[in-house]
């Protein structure tokens, strides 16, 4: 499971690091939850900031996300500061996501 770093550049307020394409889904790991996210990256200079959609059934995904991340990573500080990392393809999948106005 790979950790990715948000960093701030001359144009963003967050850059992935290592870089991802935009939609990827990623585990979010704060006050000892991990939450499921489809990474939305920024739109310079409409949009500074990059931004997350998460999926309808988020709340399911949450016990199983944090058990994935202690397994590969069983020494994460769940109370210290956000950590992200790439969400598993098997775990990313089950994710249902609410469609766009556009796409009806």
């Amino acid at each position: 499971m790979r950790r990715i770093i948000f960093r701030v550049t001359k144009d963003t307020f967050g850059m992935p690091d290592p870089p991802v394409p935009d939609g990827t889904v990623m585990i979010l790991v704060q006050n000892g939850k991990a939450e499921l996210g489809r990474y939305n990256a920024p739109t310079p200079p409409k949009s500074r900031f990059p931004s997350f959609d998460h999926p309808v059934n988020g709340e399911d995904l949450q016990d199983e996300a944090l058990q994935r991340v202690l397994a590969e990573q069983p020494n994460t500080d769940l109370h210290g500061p956000a950590l992200t990392f790439i969400c598993p393809h098997e775990l990313a999948v089950r994710a249902v996501w609410q469609k766009s106005a556009s796409s009806s």
